[in-house]
């Protein structure tokens, strides 16, 4: 069976709704479990239907199976955690809307050529209050594990380097805010971010986001749990967090929910046993429609 261990596909195709056809695209890890079991975090673009613009995180559990040499045939199911931009007749002329859905994916892979791989898939996704879609893709992925091998640094003697680090981290970030309404409304962000982490996969952590721009702004206070993976024999680590974060200061329109959700994506990549960069997504979700996105990168120091 090829080494379908960690990968990264890109994906795109068609989607139907009851009443449009349009398309959508994901970007999603894979992390394999077993022979026959996996697991997947991807982010999902739905938002190119009339009337919506919605998209959203979705982690499956996938049951595999391989066949002949070079492919494998997968069912996976999970949640799907959406947000959706609406218009409407109110003041601000949008909605956001959120909430718990489900998906439900078959597809097959073909590998095609070393670590990349050729995937088909059809997708259903069921959300409560909002559209159901169906969609077809075709996209590719790519199984990276023998590339962060390789950029593992090594000792003297040949041996690779231990990413050990203390159980804490302090990282500071710059990037931008995206308001999530029909109008392009454009910040930026800057702040700090403290971690602690109580072993190899759990870890709780706080920012301190602070904004600069005139389309209603927030500074803010961050708490979250987290879950972090590192990726075996690389210098790699992936998070996902959520939690919540309430107001300081507030220089635009007042806000009616100064308490917000937040949830967290991140990769990492260590430059050293204590140095490494970090990209990170943001997204808050409220109840007035000041739902963000929030795109930033930043140096993250252990110790």
């Amino acid at each position: 069976m090829p080494a379908f261990g960690q990968e990264v596909s890109l994906l795109a195709g068609a989607l139907q709704t009851q009443e449009h056809s349009s398309y959508d695209w994901q970007i999603e890890y894979h992390q394999q479990l077993g022979r026959s079991v996996a697991a997947s975090l991807g982010w999902i673009n739905e938002g190119h239907v009339i009337g919506h613009r919605r998209d959203g995180v979705t982690t499956q559990l996938w049951m595999q199976r391989p066949w002949a040499t070079r492919w494998r045939f997968g069912v996976a199911v999970g949640p799907y955690f959406y947000f959706d931009t609406e218009p409407n007749d109110r003041e601000r002329g949008y909605g956001d809307h959120h909430g718990l859905g489900v998906a439900a994916t078959g597809g097959v892979r073909y590998q095609a050529w070393g670590p990349l791989d050729l995937q088909l898939r059809i997708t259903g996704l069921w959300a409560q209050g909002d559209i159901n879609t169906q969609s077809i893709e075709f996209g590719v992925g790519y199984t990276f594990a023998h590339l962060l091998e390789r950029t593992r640094p090594a000792t003297d003697d040949g041996r690779f380097i231990d990413w050990s680090d203390g159980r804490q981290s302090i990282s500071a970030f710059g990037g931008v805010s995206t308001l999530n309404s029909l109008a392009i409304r454009n910040w930026s962000t800057y702040g700090l971010d403290y971690q602690y982490r109580f072993n190899s996969w759990v870890a709780i952590g706080g920012a301190a986001l602070i904004d600069a721009g005139t389309h209603s702004p927030h500074d803010r206070l961050a708490i979250q749990t987290r879950i972090s993976h590192r990726v075996e024999n690389s210098p790699l680590t992936l998070t996902a967090g959520v939690g919540a974060s309430v107001t300081l200061i507030e220089s635009g329109a007042p806000s009616q929910e100064p308490v917000e959700g937040l949830l967290l994506l991140r990769a990492g990549w260590n430059l050293s046993s204590h140095l490494s960069v970090e990209a990170s997504w943001y997204r808050t979700f409220t109840q007035d429609d000041h739902d963000l996105d929030i795109i930033v990168g930043g140096l993250d120091w252990r110790f």
